[in-house]
C-alpha cells in the first residue's frame, strides 16, 4: 500500500470522510470529499488530529472547503492538500501513529471551538 493509500484508508476509517476526487502528486496529495452528518464530531477530531499531526511532522496539511456547482445547486466538499517534497515517502512513518484513535471530542481545548464548527457560527 502506498502512502497515499494509507492517507486515505486512515481519513475513511478514523473520520468517516468519503473520497470524491484525488489527485497525487510527487509533492502533495489533493483530496476533496465529504463526511456524513453522522460522523460530523468524529471528523471535527479528526480535523483537529490532522492539524496536530501536521505541526510536529515535516509535512504540512490544508483543510478548507471548495465549493461548486451541481447544476444551478451549489455544493461543498472538504478539501485536503498534504504537502512536502516527497509526499508518499513521508507518508510511510508519519501515517501509522494516526491509527490510534484521536483525543475524544470532550477533550477539545475549547467546548465553544467544537460547538462553532458544527454549527458553523462564530
Amino acid at each position: 500500500m502506498s502512502g497515499s493509500d494509507t492517507v486515505l484508508a486512515n481519513l475513511t476509517s478514523r473520520y468517516g470522510f468519503q473520497v470524491v476526487t484525488q489527485s497525487v502528486s510527487t509533492s502533495q496529495i489533493r483530496v476533496v470529499g465529504r463526511v456524513h452528518p453522522n460522523h460530523r464530531r468524529n471528523w471535527i477530531v479528526g480535523m483537529q488530529h490532522l492539524l496536530l499531526q501536521a505541526s510536529r511532522s515535516p509535512w504540512n496539511v490544508d483543510v478548507s472547503r471548495q465549493y461548486f456547482l451541481r447544476g444551478e445547486l451549489m455544493v461543498w466538499g472538504w478539501r485536503l492538500i498534504f504537502q512536502h517534497e516527497d509526499v508518499e515517502q513521508v507518508c510511510q512513518p508519519s501515517w501509522p501513529r494516526c491509527k490510534a484513535p484521536p483525543e475524544p471530542a470532550s477533550r477539545l481545548r475549547s467546548r465553544r471551538c467544537l460547538v462553532s464548527l458544527v454549527s458553523g457560527t462564530r
